[in-house]
């Protein structure tokens, strides 16, 4: 059996440990979400960081270009060697002495087309201008991000690093507008030996203009618009030639050669030095990322052993107290327990303060004094009834013991024996009776009794019934009446249904005043049947009623001393009644009388409505 105490105890440590699993797991995916939330935003972040870092180095790196592309512009000296080619003067003596000259018309052509804005102008130009710089101070303020640098003037005149070899970076001065004085712009090139470079290309005025010989100022383009000094986008200005502004054919127009030289400076480092700088930040950004990684699932471990821990603290603290509630919560049981014990057969009172029990137990209390009151009172009219039973076998045994004695002192008559044989069997019948009635419950108790189905004549047992008992009525002056339909047939035990009905009488009978009627009444109701004996004498009382179908009980002992009857009459009708399938109930008004009702199923029921009528025989 069962313990209620570990059972209790069990399903309250199931129901925690399930309590605490169930917050635990909540908290752990809460915080699991949160840290998982976090870490992103820190990806995101830690993403943001090396994005803004690799643009900050881009800029950076630009920023170095366009200062060494300042740096170049600044130290880049241009020299102006106008005594290398007196041409202004070798052109005005030859106009002039072609007239004199052998075949002078023949060449006189050929030098009026060599007007100032002609195409020998221009080559005159590009042999004009000289640039130079300082190598000390070049190497001093140049350091090794710029790889490659060249310088372009106006006219044509160009300077490039030793890294660049022969192939220069193109370069198409009409991208740039005539009034822009400083601009600068970057982007992506390729040089022509196919390495990929990041570039500045800055137009910048001539910082220092050093002539070689006496001054000699060629003229110049007019300047279109005349705008500021600041860097900007381009004006509009002529097509492109073929290959786009960075493909250009680097030819520079007469027309766009101002005899104040302004130069245009290209600076560029390898894509390779910006392309390590990203993969460097990018495997920083890799291993921040596996850092934050690592952090999560440390702190992810160290929460879940801190869940663990703190639910197995909380369990084990939960197993004590759920022990310790437990055995206070079932104290109020371990008293009751304690008082039923205390019950004996000589007390059935429960010792017990009800007042002091929960509400739940209050019930349970009541319903168990309730139940050993009854047990008291049943063993009270047990021993009564033993007392009875014993008194009533006494009693018939000692008339049998007293008439043998009798009969034995001396010699008898025939007759006298005869007599005294029949004293001795009245006793010994009637202690058969009580022997069999006792034998009946008992059979009863141990569900070995059987029924012995068969078609029966109501109206014909109950006659029969009726004749048994007509002495005892006859004798206490009591009139038998039968009423109901006759003939009626039914399936039932005969001997059951005999007994049921001569204990009915006989207890309507003994109750019974003197001179009083005890009327019998069949009839259909429905599907079933209903028999009544009715009797007119003193009536149960109410407190009674509930009691009168148990064993041994009596509820007038007064009108039993003569032992006939043991108080097992009403057990053994209410018995057969369960046994045959039908109920019984009974209605009693004290000093007027009582009626019994039998309702009983019936399979086959026929006849007609019988008059009363009262039995001529059955007339005391």
């Amino acid at each position: 059996m069962n313990s209620l105490r570990l059972v209790l105890g069990a399903w309250l440590l199931a129901l925690l440990a399930g309590l605490q699993a169930g917050v635990g797991l909540l908290a752990y995916s809460n915080a699991r979400l949160v840290v998982m939330e976090k870490n992103v935003t820190a990806e995101e972040l830690e993403l943001s960081r090396t994005e803004d870092r690799k643009h900050e180095e881009m800029e950076h790196m630009d920023r170095q270009l366009l200062d060494h592309a300042l740096i170049l512009a600044r130290l880049m000296q241009v020299h102006l060697n106008w005594n290398r080619i007196r041409y202004r003067e070798l052109n005005t003596l030859g106009v002039v002495s072609l007239a004199t000259a052998p075949q002078g018309f023949v060449l006189f052509p050929g030098w009026i087309s060599t007007q100032f804005r002609g195409p020998l102008y221009s080559e005159v130009l590009r042999q004009v201008p000289e640039i130079r710089f300082d190598r000390s101070e070049l190497e001093e303020q140049l350091n090794d991000v710029t790889g490659y640098y060249q310088v372009d003037t106006v006219w044509g005149s160009s300077f490039r690093s030793g890294s660049l070899n022969q192939d220069g970076m193109a370069l198409d001065v009409r991208t740039f507008a005539p009034d822009q004085v400083l601009y600068f712009e970057f982007n992506d090139y390729e040089l022509p030996s196919g390495i990929k470079v990041r570039r500045v290309r800055l137009k910048a005025p001539s910082s220092r203009s050093v002539p070689t010989a006496q001054s000699f100022n060629p003229p110049r383009p007019r300047l279109q618009g005349g705008g500021g000094n600041r860097g900007g986008p381009p004006a509009p200005g002529p097509a492109a030639g073929p290959g786009g502004p960075d493909q250009g054919s680097g030819s520079i127009r007469s027309d766009a050669m101002p005899l104040r030289p302004s130069v245009f400076i290209q600076c560029a480092y390898p894509l390779d030095l910006r392309d390590r700088m990203v993969a460097e930040l990018d495997r920083k950004l890799e291993l921040r990322r596996d850092e934050l990684h690592e952090e999560r699932d440390g702190s992810l471990n160290h929460l879940a052993w801190q869940l663990g821990l703190i639910s197995t603290a909380t369990f084990l603290v939960g197993a004590v107290g759920t022990g310790i509630l437990v055995r206070w919560g079932l104290s109020p049981l371990r008293r009751l327990s304690e008082a039923v014990s205390q019950v004996t057969e000589r007390d059935f009172r429960l010792q017990l303060d009800k007042e002091s029990l929960p509400e739940e137990l209050k019930p349970i209390s009541e319903r168990i004094d309730s139940m050993l009151g009854q047990l008291g009172r049943a063993f009270q009219r047990e021993k009564q009834a033993t007392a009875d039973i014993s008194h009533e076998l006494r009693t018939p045994l000692a008339a049998i013991l007293t008439t043998l004695e009798l009969a034995l002192r001396k010699n008898r008559t025939e007759q006298q024996y005869r007599e005294f044989m029949t004293d001795c069997h009245d006793s010994a019948s009637h202690m058969a009776r009580i022997v069999e009635k006792l034998l009946a419950l008992a059979r009863l108790d141990a569900g070995t009794a059987m029924l012995k189905i068969r078609q029966l004549d109501l109206a014909e047992v109950l006659d029969q019934c009726l004749e048994v008992v007509a002495p005892l009525a006859k004798k206490e002056s009591i009139q038998l009446v039968h009423e109901g339909d006759t003939p009626c047939r039914i399936h039932s035990d005969s001997e059951k249904l005999r007994e049921t009905i001569l204990n009915l009488l006989h207890n309507a009978i003994q109750y019974n005043r003197r001179g009083g009627t005890v009327t019998v009444r069949q009839f259909q109701q429905g599907n079933d049947f209903i028999l009544e004996v009715q009797d007119t004498g003193v009536g149960i009382p109410a407190e009674a009623r509930e009691m009168i179908f148990e064993r041994f009980y009596r509820h007038d002992p007064s009108r039993h001393n003569d032992g006939s009857n043991a108080g097992l009459g009403l057990a053994i009708v209410h018995s057969f009644v369960l046994l045959m399938g039908g109920t019984i109930a009974v209605e009693s008004t004290v000093g007027v009388g009582t009626t019994f009702r039998i309702r009983m199923p019936r399979e086959q029921a026929s006849g007609k409505a019988a008059p009363r009528r009262i039995l001529p025989a059955l007339i005391g």
